[in-house]
């Protein structure tokens, strides 16, 4: 039981806590039997065949997170409604969940242990009492306060239908930054429309928002391309009494409706989380620049491969201060990210060894981490007998097995000039 006192503070000093998460561990959650995941306090790509525990990886850390964002909040845990019977894994009659957070130089977090008789028990470490009294301590005193944002965006999530958005004026509370965060519906375009709207009444009352700035410039930076310039996100009213936005694509207006499925996604998530930090950050120049831990599920989804590529360093520059903890299936992703912020899953455990994908090419890394070869098998085969001929010196069997294979794959295709050459070669030497 913590016993630590706090002593009103009264300086003007900005209270901003600096949270990260370092470590999550579980014992008999879903598929795992035992696991343990070291975080990188920036960036965290989780990668594995499919059904290896990428989002339950995931699903952990958000429902643990969930119950760090209620004992912030000085709510009453109700970890019943977070960990069910579903999250047990199979045959077991008891499983615990850890995390463990740096705050500063103190570490903080959970343990929670949970069974299907009894109701899950939350065990906090030293430091949550002290971090949350000071929180509150702050609000309650008006005090300047930003707080770090927890988010997590679910694979299936993204709503890419934007017609008939409407509603009223979002509320001002700095708690609201933490609406829905564990719901399958993070992704809240229209809670982005309603406050963007808000922010532009309150723009051409003051004249410049830099809150309202700040949210364009990350939409601007994400989705802008060296062939696409997005730019004039705006709110048209002539005929829309509730007002309808668009953006401007290489001059060219369009409803936020009319934009590709990736478009949407990437504008979906720029939007959501520059809206949350800015309720999250109201004392912070830009509020873009807040401290948060964010999971996406599936980061490539939805995204050309050009796109994949850059999508992982485009959110660290435009959220430079959140540790970010996303799945990925995409050697595209990867070729972007070094080794150490890789976490490789295999049947529900973590490898030890992970290996460069920094600038590789592809298929090397659908070969080495994903075991996938370069050429579908079929194809390969096809190739490799060619070459079998050619070594048995075969060869008008080898070139008209090549010319076969050339009508399909093309004749600049790198195995075929290959295999002319060797042909080639091999006529020469006999």
């Amino acid at each position: 039981m913590e016993t630590t006192k706090i002593v009103p503070d009264n300086s003007d000093e900005i209270f901003e806590p600096e949270i990260r998460i370092k470590t999550l561990s579980a014992i008999n959650f879903r598929g795992f039997e035992k696991i343990t995941v070291s975080f990188d306090s920036g960036l965290n790509v989780i990668i594995g065949e499919n059904g290896s525990g990428k989002t339950s990886i995931l699903d952990c850390t958000a429902k643990i997170v969930s119950v760090f964002v209620q004992s912030l909040q000085g709510e009453k845990i109700s970890s019943e409604k977070i960990f069910g019977i579903f999250d047990m894994k199979y045959g077991s009659s008891e499983t615990s969940v850890n995390a463990v957070y740096s705050y500063g130089n103190q570490e903080i977090g959970f343990d929670i242990i949970f069974s299907k008789e009894d109701s899950p028990e939350i065990r906090p470490v030293s430091g949550m009492k002290q971090l949350r009294e000071s929180v509150n301590d702050k609000i309650r005193h008006q005090k300047a306060v930003n707080l770090p944002l927890f988010a997590y965006y679910p694979a299936v999530d993204a709503p890419l239908d934007f017609n008939g958005i409407t509603g009223g004026l979002p509320t001002g509370n700095i708690f609201r930054a933490y609406d829905g965060i564990l719901s399958r519906k993070s992704f809240d375009f229209r809670s982005f429309f309603m406050w963007y709207k808000w922010q532009v009444n309150i723009e051409s009352q003051i004249g410049e928002n830099k809150i309202l700035n700040a949210a364009r410039n990350a939409v601007y930076s994400i989705l802008s391309d060296d062939s696409n310039k997005f730019d004039s996100l705006f709110i048209n009213w002539i005929n829309h009494p509730e007002g309808e936005m668009l953006i401007n694509k290489n001059n060219v207006p369009l409803n936020i409706s009319q934009l590709s499925s990736g478009e949407k996604f990437l504008l979906v998530l720029v939007t959501d989380l520059a809206r949350r930090l800015a309720i999250a950050n109201p004392n912070r120049e830009n509020p873009l620049s807040g401290f948060g831990i964010i999971l996406i599920d599936e980061v490539d989804l939805h995204l050309h491969p050009a796109w994949q590529r850059v999508i992982v360093p485009k959110l660290q520059r435009t959220f430079p201060e959140c540790q970010f903890i996303v799945t990925t299936h995409s050697p595209m992703v990867l070729s972007r990210v070094r080794p150490q912020h890789i976490i490789i899953l295999n049947n529900f455990r973590v490898l030890d060894n992970t290996p460069h994908t920094f600038g590789r090419d592809a298929n090397s890394i659908l070969y080495e981490l994903m075991d996938v070869r370069e050429r579908p098998e079929e194809i390969q085969v096809r190739i490799d007998e060619i070459y079998e001929l050619t070594d048995e010196h075969e060869l008008e069997k080898a070139k008209n097995r090549l010319r076969k294979l050339s009508e399909d794959l093309g004749e600049n295709d790198v195995e075929i000039v290959r295999a002319y050459t060797h042909i080639n070669f091999m006529e020469e030497m006999d």
